[in-house]
């Protein structure tokens, strides 16, 4: 009997021991598959501190906000990257509304729909949020209190530079100084736009074309403060500049002539470049650059154009940032060195990534974007916000994309 016990135990502590060692293998195996992984799963939302997790693990994808119902998309940080401003657009409810994430905790705040704070209202759209240089003071556009878009700021409940006329307001853009806004209106016609200062609430219009004028954007340079903006006709569409604000005398960026819509013009932050999207007959779009003294070079092809502003700039204005638009590296955003053009990716455990904003905390850039998760299926649910610590060192490709 006891020799019979004895063998039990020996066989029960065998049994034992290879099961540590199967599971250990497990875990080494899954951590092995994990460490070679070029990029984390997104990390679902939840109340947490975004800059610390996005410090603490630069692989980890944060999802910064997601709805059941509707896209995320167009997002914009503050000056000091602390607050995140998204849309929120309900294809069902016909209605678009703005959100502010505070990525130093877990708050997002929803701006009311309407002044009587309803939320979510059907027709109802808050859109193109422009943050001041100098604070986290903001301005948008919204019909919440008409049957046309007009211009509301941060700290006041009243629609700015409103026109007998109804007619839509929008594009607002702020100057660097932050005395000064352009916006684009529909009041004189097609659309044109007009300068407002800010304290004196004194208007006057800038552009005079019989084309509408849109996306105005201003050079970053307080000393030599310059626009440039995009005119569109039934041909082509045109980026126009306006070097001196005195005269307001628009001049072409090109010379050339060929069938191309030139549009959503985004300044280097030295302001020494202008890159901005061409987009060709047959629909696809290519990302140019230009210094301002000779035709614009082309840096990439069939890239994603972004319906909400253009080319994403690295703070040392000698990269641009974009998603190239083909099945192999849908998935994953390209960084592009303006003067050598070599290309370096790197992946987010994401698809269809589209929309890049950038900013800059403690000498590491962060860029957020919207996209689908991979878990969506030909990418059927809803457009998701999120955020990524830009990599020190990203994968070459000499591939031609």
């Amino acid at each position: 009997m006891i020799k019979t016990r004895k063998s039990l135990t020996k066989i029960f502590f065998s049994i034992f021991a290879c099961c540590c060692i199967i599971l250990c293998l497990g875990l080494f195996w899954q951590s092995t598959m994990r460490s070679s992984s070029q990029t984390a799963a997104p990390t679902p939302p939840q109340k947490h501190h975004a800059w610390k997790l996005a410090q603490k693990d630069p692989s980890k994808t944060l999802l910064i906000a997601q709805k059941t119902d509707a896209h995320c998309q167009a997002p914009r940080f503050s000056p000091n990257g602390r607050y995140l401003a998204f849309e929120v657009r309900s294809t069902q409810k016909r209605s678009m509304t703005l959100h502010i994430r505070d990525l130093t905790s877990s708050t997002i705040t929803t701006l009311a729909s309407t002044t009587q704070g309803v939320e979510d209202a059907s027709d109802i759209a808050q859109r193109e949020l422009a943050w001041s240089p100098q604070s986290d003071d903001y301005i948008y556009a919204s019909n919440k209190d008409a049957d046309h878009y007009q211009l509301y700021r941060s700290r006041s409940k009243e629609a700015l530079w409103t026109s007998t006329k109804k007619a839509n307001d929008g594009h607002p853009s702020w100057s660097p100084d932050g005395k000064f806004v352009v916006f684009s209106s529909g009041r004189a016609g097609k659309g044109a736009l007009y300068l407002a200062k800010l304290q004196t609430s004194k208007l006057r219009q800038l552009t005079t074309q019989a084309s509408p004028a849109l996306f105005p954007t201003w050079s970053p340079s307080i000393s030599k403060m310059r626009l440039a903006y995009v005119t569109f006709s039934d041909a082509h569409s045109r980026i126009l500049l306006i070097h001196d604000l005195s005269s307001a005398a628009s001049t072409r960026l090109t010379k050339w002539t060929r069938p191309l819509l030139e549009t959503q013009p985004s300044w280097s932050p030295d302001g020494k470049k202008l890159a901005f999207f061409g987009v060709k007959d047959d629909g696809s779009t290519d990302l140019y650059v230009s210094d301002l003294k000779q035709e614009p070079t082309l840096l990439a092809k069939n890239v994603m154009k972004s319906d909400s502003f253009g080319p994403t700039w690295s703070r040392d204005s000698k990269r641009i940032f974009y998603v190239q638009n083909n099945n192999e590296h849908h998935d994953k955003i390209t960084e592009i060195d303006v003067v050598t053009s070599q290309k370096r990716l790197f992946a987010t455990g994401t698809q269809y990534n589209n929309e890049l904003a950038l900013t800059e905390k403690d000498g590491t850039q962060y860029i957020a974007f919207t996209a689908y998760d991979k878990r969506d299926a030909k990418a059927q649910g809803f457009r998701k916000l999120y955020l990524k610590q830009i990599p020190k060192t990203l994968a070459p490709t000499n591939k031609s994309l």
